[in-house]
């Protein structure tokens, strides 16, 4: 863990906005921006936010692409 983790993480939230805009919300390179954002809150110790995101996160990726795909 990064010891500027909780520094790290303090904007990434507003980085995430920019791929849901430009992307649509259910593409991959948005989900993945929205997985490492999950990361950074957990290494940050926010971790209820990140198991929220992360949860949105799978959600999508078996919608998307089904719930027995392996990749997931």
């Amino acid at each position: 863990m990064s010891p500027r983790a909780h520094e790290e993480a303090g904007r990434t939230g507003e980085a995430i906005e920019l791929p849901e805009w430009v992307l649509a919300d259910d593409h991959s390179s948005t989900l993945n921006s929205r997985a490492n954002l999950a990361a950074s809150y957990w290494q940050a110790g926010r971790t209820g936010e990140a198991i929220a995101i992360k949860e949105r996160v799978l959600a999508d990726r078996e919608r998307l692409l089904g719930d027995d795909t392996p990749t997931l």
